[in-house]
């Protein structure tokens, strides 16, 4: 029963959290709704929603993937049990963010981790990962699958690796990171047998180089590695051919994956917030205490390599610090790149700080510590000493408690004042549905609208959602159109341009397009036919 206890008041502790941080009636992201409406979907056509014809302009009308199709199955109890469907979907997230805390500390269990319930809190220092698990997203059921992952790998657990990876791609769009994971365990385990092997004495820096190198692809090369690597890519094939999407999964995963997230046409198209370079200095602003704590560790891991390897009984040990050190500093790399990386790495730079320490940690003497401190305290002046020990700790704590408390009350400040209301776009949709023919395409003026218009009225088609890049890959020209509209950089002949290119009878736009929303109300072949705290819809005159 005692080992049952730390789980018991992870999520305990981690549940009134979240519950906490998203108890206000928003949700973070405008996504959530999305999730919600294909829970919906899912529900009523009693399978997966392979149609898409809500984007008729983007690329997911033909090669559409619900690539997060579990976690919209996970979802479904929720949305039946809660009297609104946005409401379920917040408590599957709360359940959710305080399973991955478990998980995690699990992982911690297994790897023999000191002070491992300690260390599983560490991330909730930091001011971005708590932010997005507590969106109503799926962030915590692809961290809880990778971390499944890592076990499998560390533990060379084969059939466990197929399995995971083969759950990861019908689960979450973030599925090559557990491809990632295994081909950096190997380099790890590579790069470890290398550093192992001296060449000789007379070899010039060349020669050095060559022995190395060949050393190197040796033992990356070796048939139990390769089969490691088989074994992940095998689950990741079988889980995109054994799939109810196949085969246009394939090209949905090309520009999901290789499009929005490796290229990331931020420099052409308007991308989301989360795929913006992340600013190194403001990564280690806003999750100070962590990313502080995991450049120390990770700088003193390699330059005491030497010693660390020497002092640890086992060599499986130095090939997991030296695969968490350098798969964390990978998602350092891309979370500079685009910030919504910050939710891997995070973790991930957790478990790498406990990997390097654990050694060190298990030998720890604290009696002799304290014995130490004792004898300061005694051979210098007593009242002196035991005062300046006790305002340092005194103080320290008090900062540590006095950061955590503004880090929290700015999430829920969020949550209150920044994040969407559930009735976002309500009565907009609700206008659509009632006044426009079924299946008509809405001209709408962001492209982050989509969500919230869709879930209320699924009945009519929109212009661009989910991401921009969809718009964009399919049609550029069309986009750049829609994109010069939106920006209030076409005023002559508007209605016709939008009714030609478009086929839009209504144009929704939001109380922040002030530009647009000056040039429709002047326009005389518009008519402001609706608005409310959300925005407006004009409607074309004489659009028949």
């Amino acid at each position: 029963m005692k080992k049952f206890l730390p789980y018991f008041f992870i999520f305990m502790i981690t549940a009134a959290l979240f519950t906490w941080l998203g108890s206000s009636p928003t949700l973070g992201d405008g996504d959530s709704f999305y999730h919600a409406k294909m829970a919906q979907l899912i529900i009523q056509q009693k399978g997966p929603v392979k149609d898409f014809p809500w984007l008729p302009f983007t690329t997911l009308k033909n090669y559409y993937t619900d690539h997060h199709f579990l976690f919209h199955l996970y979802l479904i109890p929720f949305i039946l049990i809660a009297h609104n469907p946005l409401i379920g979907i917040k408590i599957g997230t709360i359940l959710l963010a305080a399973i991955f805390f478990m998980v995690f500390y699990w992982l911690l269990k297994k790897l023999e981790i000191k002070y491992a319930l300690i260390f599983t809190f560490l991330p909730l220092t930091t001011s971005v990962l708590p932010l997005r698990l507590a969106l109503a997203k799926a962030p915590a059921s692809s961290l809880i699958i990778l971390i499944l992952g890592i076990f499998a790998l560390i533990k060379q657990k084969k059939w466990l690796l197929f399995l995971i990876s083969f759950i990861y791609v019908w689960a979450h769009g973030g599925w090559p990171t557990i491809l990632i994971a295994t081909l950096i365990y190997i380099l790890a385990a590579a790069l470890q047998e290398c550093l192992e092997l001296s060449p000789e004495p007379q070899k010039r820096l060349i020669g050095s180089f060559r022995f190395y190198l060949k050393s190197f692809l040796t033992s990356f090369l070796k048939k139990e590695n390769m089969a490691i690597i088989f074994t992940c890519l095998a689950g990741l094939a079988a889980g995109l051919i054994i799939n109810p999407y196949f085969p246009q999964n394939l090209n949905f995963y090309w520009v999901q994956t290789f499009k929005v997230a490796v290229i990331n046409y931020q420099s052409k198209i308007g991308v989301g917030v989360e795929w913006l370079p992340y600013d190194p200095i403001s990564l280690f602003k806003d999750n100070f205490l962590l990313t502080l704590f995991w450049l120390f560790v990770v700088c003193w891991f390699f330059l005491n390599y030497k010693k660390i390897t020497e002092t640890n009984k086992q060599k499986i040990w130095t090939r997991v610090q030296l695969f968490l050190v350098i798969f964390s500093t990978v998602f350092f790399l891309y979370t500079v790149k685009a910030r919504r990386m910050a939710e891997y790495f995070l973790p991930l730079s957790t478990l790498a700080i406990t990997a390097v320490l654990n050694q060190g940690l298990k030998t720890m003497n604290w009696r002799e510590w304290w014995q130490k401190l004792k004898n300061f305290c005694w051979n210098n002046n007593f009242w002196v000493s035991h005062l300046l020990i006790l305002t340092i700790l005194v103080s320290g704590v008090t900062l540590l408690i006095e950061a955590q408390v503004h880090l929290y009350t700015n999430m829920k400040k969020f949550f209150v004042e920044q994040a969407r209301p559930l009735d976002n776009f309500k009565g907009i949709a609700q206008f659509l549905k009632n006044n426009a023919a079924p299946r008509s395409i809405v001209f709408h003026a962001d492209w982050s609208y989509f969500p919230m218009l869709m879930y209320y009225d699924d009945q009519n088609y929109y212009i661009n959602g989910l991401d921009a890049t969809f718009f964009y890959d399919q049609n550029p020209d069309l986009y750049n159109l829609w994109r010069k509209i939106v920006e209030g950089k076409v005023s002559n002949g508007l209605a016709q341009t939008i009714k030609q290119n478009f086929n839009s009878q209504f144009v929704v736009v939001d109380t922040k397009n002030q530009n647009l929303d000056k040039i429709l109300n002047q326009n005389n072949d518009f008519n402001e036919a609706y608005q409310d705290k959300d925005g407006k819809v004009y409607k074309i005159k004489n659009f028949f």
